[in-house]
């Protein structure tokens, strides 16, 4: 179990997550969430997967995406999330930006 620094990071990054969550909502209209869980047990079982989801995953970020797309000027997918590889790395936001949907992955 972590301690209380632990979690008071965790909620930092989480509110900072929402923050860019809310101003990229008001550019893009509202997002959607994409799961990664799928990604992780793929990846611990070694099975194959598409290359933006094999990336976050060999990068240790699992944490689930908060997704805009396609954008109206640059028909791009943007996707963000809050991740953290072990309890002794810094809290870090990840951002993708892929030309393909970023759709979630079934069973």
């Amino acid at each position: 179990m972590y301690g209380a620094e632990w979690n008071q990071a965790e909620d930092a990054a989480e509110a900072n997550l929402a923050l860019v969550a809310a101003e990229l909502d008001r550019r893009w209209g509202a997002h959607r969430k994409v799961s990664m869980r799928v990604p992780l047990f793929r990846d611990q079982a070694g099975e194959p997967m598409p290359a933006l989801f094999q990336s976050l995953c060999d990068l240790d970020c699992y944490g689930d995406l908060t997704i805009w797309g396609p954008t109206v000027t640059e028909g791009r997918w943007i996707a963000i999330s809050v991740n953290q590889s072990d309890g002794d790395a810094p809290m870090i936001m990840t951002v993708v930006v892929s030309q393909l949907p970023i759709i979630e992955l079934t069973d």
